[in-house]
């Protein structure tokens, strides 16, 4: 489901993370819209989004905490694609994605123009090698 540029909010993420219709959803792209840390909390939570496969919250207005509630979730282990591209993200939240223990599926973490230091960068490479795409 692909709902790119729809001027969703927080309270859009949180309908459909409590929709049980969308159980067994693959693909799920919220690109540009203005969800917020409180939407990446209930997305991460919901019991219904488990299958995801792929998630893109590019150019959104999450920070290092909704970043956080994501790695620290058991319901995204099956990702495959996380796309958090164009958020203005700091090391804080590239040492979340690096620690998470649920993030080990990832075949592509995808992450353009955020402000990781090296550090930063270093600890997303030591986690997920050459599966991190960053660019500047």
């Amino acid at each position: 489901m692909e709902l790119f540029s729809n001027r969703g909010t927080s309270a859009a993420a949180e309908a459909i993370a409590a929709s049980k219709t969308l159980a067994g959803l693959r693909r799920l792209g919220l690109s540009n819209n203005q969800i917020t840390d409180e939407g990446a909390q209930a997305l991460a939570e919901s019991p219904h989004l488990t299958s995801l496969r792929s998630l893109s919250l590019r150019a959104n207005a999450l920070t290092a905490k909704g970043v956080a509630f994501l790695a620290a979730s058991a319901n995204v282990q099956h990702l495959r694609s996380l796309d958090l591209s164009y958020l203005g993200l700091t090391d804080e939240a590239a040492k979340a994605l690096a620690a998470s223990p649920h993030l080990s599926n990832l075949e592509a973490l995808i992450s353009t123009s955020n402000k990781f230091s090296r550090e930063g960068v270093q600890a997303l490479v030591a986690s997920f090698g050459r599966r991190v795409q960053l660019h500047a």
